[in-house]
């Protein structure tokens, strides 16, 4: 099955056939890492760096957070009718986004563009580039 989804990161909200969700900052955060890697594994470690870029800002248990937010995420991929493992676990290493058809509203271009320029994986972003249609 083929899902496709809308993410608009600055109003956080996730759209699906079946509706429209509001993410929460954490959420938002999380989705917007799997999307960039473009069906690439994101790690643990990646999602926490995104997360908490400040290390002193880490809770005590920061992978405890990012399952919990991955597993709240799926909950609601599940209520805007995309399949709720569109998001995968891939043991040990981390977790990837299986989904069509990433769209971005006009106005999240300048947030994502801020998004794109800080990620530290460049041949990542232009496979993001290169798949995500915008549309106003």
């Amino acid at each position: 099955m083929t899902a496709s989804l809308v993410f608009d990161p600055e109003a956080r909200t996730l759209t699906g056939p079946l509706g429209e969700r509001i993410l929460s900052p954490q959420r938002a955060t999380i989705l917007a890492q799997l999307l960039l890697a473009n069906r690439a594994v994101v790690s643990n470690n990646q999602l926490i760096g995104a997360l908490y870029p400040n290390p002193d800002d880490e809770p005590e248990n920061p992978d405890r957070i990012v399952r919990l937010g991955v597993h709240h995420l799926r909950k609601l991929c599940a209520e805007v009718g995309l399949p709720p493992k569109v998001i995968r676990n891939r043991w040990s290493t981390g977790y990837i986004l299986d989904c069509d058809g990433e769209l971005m509203t006009a106005e999240s271009v300048p947030i994502l563009k801020d998004l794109l320029a800080s990620h530290p994986d460049r041949e990542m972003v232009r496979r993001f580039r290169s798949t995500v249609r915008v549309h106003a």
